[in-house]
Parts: C-alpha cells; structure tokens; sequence
C-alpha cells in the first residue's frame, strides 16, 4: 500500500524504530490539543474511512511524505489520531502550531483495519 511517499523504495522497517516512534508519536499526542476538542465517536472505524482521511484531508505541505494512524486502549473503546508526517517519522503541524490530524474514539475496528494493525497501535500508510 501506498498512499505517500516519493517513488522511491524504503527499506523495511526495524522494529525497535517503530517501537521508539510509537512512543513518541503517542507522547506527543497526549499533550496536544487536535483542531477538535472532544473526539467523535464511532461505532466501527473502517479501513476504508481511515484511507479516505488521508486521502481528503491530506494538507498541502510538501514536508508530507506519510501518515501514521496510532491506537491506544480507552474506556469506550480505543482512542485513535490520524496524522501526517515527514521524512523523520514527525508529526507535521500547521502554521497554528497544531499538528494535522484527527483524533476519534471507535468502538471498534472493522475485520480488514483489525489485519492490517496485527495486534499493533500503529500503523503508517507511505
């Protein structure tokens, strides 16, 4: 899958880095105040709803090559971002100082995000 990303190919992904950029992105993530306040609720988050906010809300700042989407457990279900990246694996923000992105709380997953996550809290689309 490929959503991002120059055409170039990356090498596969080591998973003490990913492991390192799960914490940070979820640290960060907790500090931050998202453009809304209180996260939507969703029954089911669908595979095809998390590629379509890339897709649509994808900002145009060229610093974008990728986009994370980062889970953790909530009393409702899970708590979910949605946000952009650079070459770095960092979170992009907008000119406010915000970063780009969404946060929602989903219920649960529909089967096809569930297999793509593997039991994982993080996901990148490049």
């Amino acid at each position: 899958m490929r959503l991002f990303g120059k055409d170039r190919e990356r090498p596969p992904a080591d998973p003490e880095n990913i492991k390192a950029v799960l914490q940070q992105l979820l640290a960060f993530l907790d500090g931050v105040e998202l453009p809304s306040r209180r996260p939507q609720t969703v029954d089911v988050l669908e595979f095809r709803d998390v590629v379509a906010y890339f897709t649509d809300e994808h900002p145009a700042d060229p610093a974008i090559n990728s986009g994370a989407l980062v889970c953790k457990p909530h009393p409702k279900g899970r708590l979910v971002f949605q946000v952009f990246l650079d070459d770095e694996n960092e979170v992009c923000s907008g000119p406010s100082g915000a970063p780009y992105g969404r946060r929602l709380i989903a219920r649960r997953f529909d089967d096809e995000l569930t297999s793509y996550l593997g039991g994982r809290d993080l996901l990148i689309f490049r």
